[in-house]
């Protein structure tokens, strides 16, 4: 048999207390597995006012099963007196969950047991609405497989190799019996690991960084970490906030992947000991590894490909270089290729985020067509986002465009293939930089000496018809 004596307290209780002996004790329902579960009705004899506000009561039973994690609901009923005017009052109910498991040798021998306290709050119905259910611990999820606390723990941890299979396979087992999720922040605290990879990305919507983040991702998956991403819409005002929120959640790393308007601060973090890694651009301030595409390379491979298909006039379009190392070394080897090639070359450098002006492209694009029949002249753009906004207003001058003038785009994007005769690319293997900025980033958690190193991915040609030089 099973004893306890639960004391339920809330301020709505105080109108009740001076009724306490018109409270009644209801059957409980059994919320555990359905194979341990109290069986109604329990036995409740004694119920008193323990003091304004409260009501204690003392109950047996014989149905309680040695499952730890079972748990029963007890309905409380109290029938308020009429009202002076002769209504009757709504009989209301307070709700609360017992749990054995604190009898299985925390608490004293005797069965005494504290109940939850429960919320003022009632529905409509009248029944007042109990707090949510404890959460489960690593103390629990230990208990339940019947394992030590640290084994729970390197589970959770770097060690998790030197557990058994049947071992894992136990703690798995209990994990989901109980619903347990690690507390990441309560971790950090106790000076464990968070598994948290923070990224600071410049705009979200750029293709390059949806395939960026996208193979980052994947390599934080296959190394049971979690990759938080920010978007900074390149507002340095919210890439500093969001660099304030992910040092709260004690990221264990950071990918940077912005203008890096807020190099003060990234240095700060990087001397404090964050590891750090960049991404398609370097900021000389940072002494930490950048992973991007050998522009240089990138930049012969295009250039030499417009000389072979008879182009002797190349316009590049680029959002501006502010400063941008990878879009200024795309400018320089733009111009020592057309120098090398001996051909004519212009930049034209506009914004194109977070909307390109139209009116500005299509005046620029003019100037472009004109003469183009007799002067063999092709359109290569920085990057994917130029590459769009040049098909559109190419095709606001001409339903032909391609018959007119040569384009080529650097990064390969999936509608390429599918406009006109298709649209030549050069493209960067962008997953894999992804992949590799956070494997540069865990080597650096795991304590690699290394000094920073940038790590480069040559580009591919992807050769289509808007570049065949047949117009």
């Amino acid at each position: 048999m099973l004893r306890f004596t639960a004391c339920i307290s809330a301020p709505s209780m105080a109108a009740f207390a001076q009724h306490s002996r018109s409270w009644s004790i209801g059957s409980t329902t059994g919320c555990g597995r359905a194979s341990s579960c109290i069986e109604p009705p329990i036995s409740c004899p004694a119920l008193r006012t323990a003091a304004p506000g409260a009501a204690v009561f003392s109950c047996s039973t014989t149905g309680f099963q040695s499952s730890p994690f079972d748990q029963a609901r007890v309905v409380l009923r109290h029938g308020l007196p009429p009202r002076s005017n002769g209504q009757t009052r709504p009989t209301a109910s307070l709700f609360f969950r017992i749990t054995p498991r604190h009898f299985l040798g925390t608490f004293p021998k005797n069965g005494l047991h504290r109940g939850e306290r429960m919320s003022s709050d009632h529905t409509c119905s009248g029944q007042s609405r109990p707090n949510r259910q404890r959460r489960p611990t690593i103390h629990d999820v230990a208990r339940d497989a019947g394992i030590s606390k640290t084994s729970v723990s390197r589970y959770f941890g770097t060690e998790r190799a030197l557990l058994s299979e049947s071992m894992r396979t136990r703690i798995e087992a209990s994990i989901e019996r109980l619903g347990f999720r690690p507390d990441r922040i309560a971790s950090s605290l106790r000076g464990r690991r968070t598994g948290l990879i923070g990224m600071l990305v410049a705009d979200m919507r750029n293709p390059y960084t949806v395939a960026m983040v996208h193979g980052a991702e994947l390599a934080c998956r296959e190394n049971r970490y979690s990759l938080v991403v920010c978007n900074t819409d390149s507002d340095d005002a919210l890439e500093q906030r969001h660099l304030e929120v992910l040092q709260g959640y004690s990221i264990e790393g950071l990918i940077v992947h912005t203008p890096g308007h807020n190099a003060t601060t990234l240095s700060e973090m990087l001397e404090a000991g964050l590891p750090m890694v960049q991404v398609d651009r370097r900021l000389e301030t940072l002494e930490c590894d950048m992973v991007g595409l050998d522009n240089e390379q990138a930049m012969s491979l295009a250039i030499g490909h417009l000389a072979e298909q008879g182009y002797r006039e190349v316009f590049l379009i680029s959002e501006p270089a502010a400063a941008i190392s990878s879009r200024e070394a795309r400018l320089a080897a733009f111009q020592r290729e057309i120098s090398r090639h001996a051909l004519t070359g212009q930049v034209h450098q506009q914004a194109f985020t977070p909307e390109p002006d139209e009116a500005e492209l299509d005046h620029y694009l003019a100037t472009c067509l004109a003469d183009a029949r007799h002067n063999r002249r092709a359109v290569l753009c920085a990057n994917g986002v130029v590459t769009l906004a040049v098909c559109q207003s190419l095709y606001r001058h001409s339903a032909t465009p391609f018959a007119h003038i040569g384009l080529m785009g650097i990064d390969e994007l999936d509608w390429c293939a599918l406009v006109g005769p298709g649209i030549t690319t050069i493209a960067q293997p962008v997953g894999e930089i992804g992949r590799l900025s956070f494997k540069r980033l865990l080597a650096h958690i795991e304590g690699e000496p290394t000094s920073a190193s940038d790590y480069t991915f040559p580009a591919t040609l992807n050769p289509r018809g808007s570049t065949s030089g047949t117009c």
